[in-house]
């Protein structure tokens, strides 16, 4: 039997996809992680700070829970590869995408400038709120209820599966 081409060619595109997203959380991880040994003296010629690099590793929880996130995004692109479209690891992966997205959110608006708070940073606000960070979590909620959409969609392919 001829496979599909145009299911070879959606497969083909999530694979590269995979490629992609890879490539960018690696590469994002290592910004993140050059940028936070910079704050913290790394590369000045007084030297790393302890305390600092503890600031700034703590100041990144947001965006370590973004890099989470487009990893876990990986992991459903990949089982798409894989032929899974709507398999349980691409249902996990869009709920777990949008979960650590609005804690993300969440972190940033509000935990963040109280952890900043108590490490003795300088905050403006209480309360970080800006457009983005609120579009990044509606989002990620938003990503939650795709995720149950997915997984009817797989009990509803699996009814017609006994069908047929």
């Amino acid at each position: 039997m001829t496979p599909d081409p145009a299911i070879a060619y959606f497969r083909d595109s999530a694979a590269r996809l995979r490629r992609i997203l890879t490539f960018a959380t690696a590469f994002l991880a290592l910004i993140l992680l050059a940028e936070r040994l910079g704050y913290a003296g790394t590369y000045s010629t007084a030297g790393m700070d302890a305390h600092t690099l503890l600031v700034q590793l703590t100041l990144s929880i947001p965006a370590i829970l973004n890099l989470a996130a487009l990893w876990s995004l990986r992991t459903a692109v990949a089982a798409t590869a894989r032929g899974e479209v709507f398999g349980m690891v691409v249902v996990a992966a869009f709920r777990r995408v949008g979960a650590l997205l609005a804690a993300s959110s969440f972190a940033v608006m509000l935990v963040m400038p109280l952890f900043a708070r108590l490490m003795g940073q300088t905050v403006q606000r209480l309360i970080d709120a800006d457009i983005s960070t609120l579009v990044l979590g509606t989002l990620g909620l938003g990503l939650l209820f795709v995720g149950s959409l997915i997984d009817r969609a797989a009990a509803a392919q699996r009814e017609l599966e006994e069908f047929f």
